[in-house]
């Protein structure tokens, strides 16, 4: 199979990392719906631009993960051919912005945005390491 570094052992990291990412993108849904530090509207118009660009960080790093582990999971189950996945092996999407984390502390963020800006950030940059993994194995055998 085109997509398997390791076989079994690859597998079982893409479920896990899939339901890691599942978890997270409830706890990220809860936070934003039923928190009231989510909605606090005593925050100044600068601090609300870096609230609402923080949820749209965590939101972006969460769906190109999860894309990206769908498309894993659906080469692993034979939903896509070896030949296939060779022609259209996707990225990882938004790349730059989604390993930028410099503003992730900034002190205007309720201590819960900044704790799933945080793991957000982690997820992102393991599955940018696999994604690296199978780019690499597949330049090794000549294939992309």
């Amino acid at each position: 199979m085109a997509r398997e570094p390791e076989g079994e052992t690859f597998s079982a990291v893409i479920d896990k990392t899939f339901e890691d990412t599942l978890d997270l993108l409830v706890e990220a849904r809860n936070y934003a719906a039923f928190s009231p530090s989510a909605r606090d509207d005593r925050r100044t118009p600068m601090e609300g631009l870096a609230v609402a660009g923080s949820h749209l960080r965590v939101t972006s790093r969460l769906a190109g993960v999860m894309a990206w582990l769908l498309y894993q999971k659906a080469v692993g189950a034979g939903e896509i051919d070896a030949a296939e996945t060779l022609r259209t092996l996707p990225r990882l999407d938004g790349v730059d912005p989604c390993l930028d984390d410099r503003n992730d502390g900034h002190l205007a963020l309720p201590s819960g945005l900044q704790g799933l800006l945080a793991r957000s950030h982690r997820l992102y940059l393991r599955v940018a390491r696999l994604d690296a993994m199978i780019r690499e194995a597949h330049a090794g055998r000549g294939e992309g």
